[in-house]
């Protein structure tokens, strides 16, 4: 016996110890609850972390705005200041008025600032325009004119009006015309220039036809009796 302990009674001597859980056990125990627990943690947070579902407007979109070029229609009726191809049609000058009959198988063409009237006729490579125009005076004089026209037919200038060929026309009106018959140094153009000078209303008319050299000696017979169906009168 040791001095000072407090006595140990016998029936404490005679229990049995306590039973003290296996090191085995208690892993297994530890497993089954990181089992349950685990999972629980995992579905919580997937639920928190859930994003909100995405909608789509499924309206439809208006298209992007496109800007749209669009020009005027074309008018297929020719103005009424524009007489009907063979009718009888008039042109107006500062000081006098010229009349004038077209084949029918010429088309008028809108006036302009230099040009009294204008014609087609023919199709394609055979087109013919037709032009009539006006200046104040002799309009510079006949050879610079001819020389003029010759150049735009790449033919050499002349410096006598002998030598360009002439033909004379005294038309109904009392208008004394010469007619230019001229073709191009490759002989594939050709031009009928009609020079009508007007003294008493000092003025000079030029009516010319371009084309290709066979339709224009085509038109010559045509392009005559215009010349002969114009009249120039006094407003």
């Amino acid at each position: 016996m040791i001095h000072g302990s407090p006595p140990i009674s016998p029936v404490a001597l005679l229990a049995p110890e306590p039973a003290r859980p296996h090191p085995i056990q208690s892993c297994h125990h530890i497993w089954f609850y990181l089992r349950i627990i685990v999972p629980l943690i995992m579905l919580a947070a997937l639920s928190a972390c859930k994003d909100e579902p995405i909608t789509q407007d499924a309206r439809p979109k208006d298209p992007p705005h496109v800007a749209q070029l669009t020009k005027p229609p074309t008018p297929l009726i020719a103005p009424a200041d524009h007489p009907a191809p063979g009718s009888t049609g008039s042109a107006s000058a500062s000081d006098s008025t010229l009349t004038y009959t077209a084949p029918k198988s010429w088309t008028e063409q809108p006036a302009t600032q230099f040009l009294t009237a204008a014609f087609t006729t023919g199709e394609g490579d055979q087109t013919i325009r037709i032009t009539i125009s006006s200046l104040t005076g002799n309009a510079g004089g006949r050879i610079p004119n001819i020389n003029r026209w010759r150049g735009q037919l790449s033919l050499p200038p002349i410096t006598d009006i002998a030598q360009q060929p002439e033909q004379h026309i005294d038309l109904p009106s009392g208008i004394h015309c010469s007619l230019y018959d001229m073709q191009s140094a490759d002989k594939t153009q050709s031009f009928l220039i009609a020079y009508l000078p007007v003294p008493a209303q000092n003025k000079t008319y030029f009516i010319k036809a371009a084309g290709s050299s066979p339709a224009i000696g085509e038109l010559k017979p045509a392009f005559i009796t215009f010349l002969n169906s114009i009249t120039i009168t006094s407003l």
